[in-house]
């Protein structure tokens, strides 16, 4: 499991440095979350689906 877990982070580290760069890989992105998955913040809880739409407004983050 520590090996995992290590992978995890590792792969998130990689993520971000990409995307540091300007160079994001939006399906490499959401290969990441679940097919379902919940978010959290000052504004609420909500659930969202892993789809086209979740790549839209990641993109807009980025």
């Amino acid at each position: 499991m520590e090996k995992n877990v290590k992978d995890l982070f590792e792969h998130y580290e990689n993520l971000f440095r990409t995307a540091l760069r300007d160079q994001v890989d939006m399906d490499e992105v959401v290969s990441s979350y679940a097919t379902a998955f919940v978010a959290a913040s000052p504004a609420g809880v909500s659930v969202g689906r892993n789809d086209e739409h979740l790549k839209q407004m990641m993109q807009q983050g980025f």
